[in-house]
């Protein structure tokens, strides 16, 4: 299932670093306590109403950064100029379209430097705290991390998309028993793995047809 390049999840991470910085809870995971399925269910869709745009902002930015992409694939280009347009497409998109909510020193410097990770993947330390700080993703619970783990696991894992999609699913609906800021970062980034499955399905064959 996995087709989405490695370096486009940077895309999700402006919106993902702030999320998670965010969203770093400062006491002990939270146990799962019994509560009423609607109340639960409730809370579910409470989080994605909130939430989900994450997953349309990651969507929108693939789009525009394919609209920039495009314009020079008729002309042979390298990996490395290929990736200036990316972050810089990823760069400008941010400022179009969230840079009131998200502050660009929520994101990797890599992208800020509009370059490419140095290895070529998105850097295991992307999801950052303003400022250079230490990843706040690793301030999150075991919980929240193990149930992020899962979601971004299932890529390579499933084997059809109903596969893909309960994975996800299941993942989120066991978001709602930890606290809710760190329900926040899971559904977030279940939010970006449904919205990519979409739009991989529907455009990688453009894709494909860049040049380079």
């Amino acid at each position: 299932m996995r087709t989405t390049p490695k370096y486009f999840a940077i895309l999700a991470v402006i919106a993902g670093a702030s999320l998670f910085s965010a969203c770093a809870s400062d006491g002990p995971p939270t146990a799962p306590v019994k509560v009423d399925a609607a109340l639960t269910q409730q809370k579910l869709q409470d989080l994605h109403d909130k939430y989900d745009w994450i997953g349309q902002y990651h969507t929108d930015g693939l789009a525009y950064m394919y609209k920039e992409l495009a314009k020079g694939s008729k002309k042979p280009r390298s990996h490395a100029e290929l990736c200036k347009i990316a972050a810089k497409a990823t760069k400008e998109f941010h400022k179009i379209a969230r840079n009131g909510d998200i502050p660009a020193n929520a994101a990797d410097p890599a992208l800020v430097a509009e370059v490419c990770p140095s290895d070529g993947g998105v850097n295991a330390t992307i999801l950052v705290a303003p400022n250079g700080l230490p990843s706040a993703r690793a301030d999150l619970s075991p919980g929240a991390t193990n149930l992020i783990d899962q979601i971004t696991s299932i890529a390579n894992t499933a084997t059809s998309r109903a596969a893909y999609v309960n994975g996800v699913q299941n993942a989120e609906a066991q978001a709602v028993y930890l606290p809710s800021d760190e329900a926040a970062a899971v559904i977030g980034v279940g939010s970006v793995a449904l919205s990519s499955l979409d739009y991989w399905e529907a455009n990688l064959g453009a894709w494909k047809g860049i040049n380079g």
